[in-house]
């Protein structure tokens, strides 16, 4: 909710209508902009956002989170390390305080919580949709931990199924596999980039228009 008013605020004084591209946690927000409706929009495309929620959000699960991406960091390029391990190192400084503080942009993420319910269904009828998701393969040697989250394709982070079911009609979407796409990485997968500007352009005015 804080995100929505944060982005309504400072958007509506500019004309629209606008196409939104999210990745994670703010494909949940650019939902939440679509049910809200004050924003005029035209298309939305979602990069590995969790419509479904996942399992790795719920408190129990955590740890697995930063053994799984920990094990990553000797697998990634050192600009996506940096932020992997900066990521790590928080979500350590929370489960040594013992979760005392609170986490909402994680608790969100819950599958079945009350704000992924409350985005359940929206009708949009002008609105495009469009979905990224990927299945990860991990590198051999990565952490071997097979459980409730693992019995399920995800990209490390967010199964992939629910990354195609935010609610309402998807028009086109992309679907990954391997060990070369994750969360993590999907703007640097020259198909995610290649189908994000075909997605954005279609209806563009002719050259010479603005």
């Amino acid at each position: 909710d804080a995100n929505l008013e944060w982005l309504v605020e400072r958007l509506a004084p500019l004309p629209g209508p606008f196409d939104i591209v999210a990745h994670g946690r703010g494909g949940l927000v650019a939902r939440a902009l679509a049910v809200d409706g004050r924003l005029p929009l035209r298309r939305v495309c979602q990069v590995g956002s969790p419509n479904k929620g996942t399992l790795l959000a719920r408190e129990s699960q955590l740890p697995r989170f930063l053994d799984a991406h920990v094990a990553m960091l000797a697998h990634l390029p050192a600009s996506v390390a940096l932020s992997t391990l900066e990521g790590a190192l928080c979500m350590a400084r929370f489960l040594a305080q013992g979760l005392r503080a609170a986490l909402p942009g994680v608790e969100v993420l819950t599958p079945d919580s009350a704000p992924l319910r409350a985005l359940a269904d929206f009708s949009a009828p002008e609105l495009r949709w469009f979905t990224v998701g990927a299945r990860f393969t991990p590198p051999e040697g990565h952490l071997e931990r097979v459980d409730e989250f693992d019995t399920a394709p995800n990209d490390m982070v967010v199964p992939t199924q629910g990354c195609h079911e935010p609610g309402i009609p998807v028009a086109e979407s992309l679907r990954l596999a391997g060990i070369d796409t994750h969360h993590h990485n999907y703007f640097a997968n020259v198909r995610v980039r290649e189908c994000l500007a075909r997605w954005l352009l279609e209806d563009a005015p002719a050259a010479g228009g603005l």
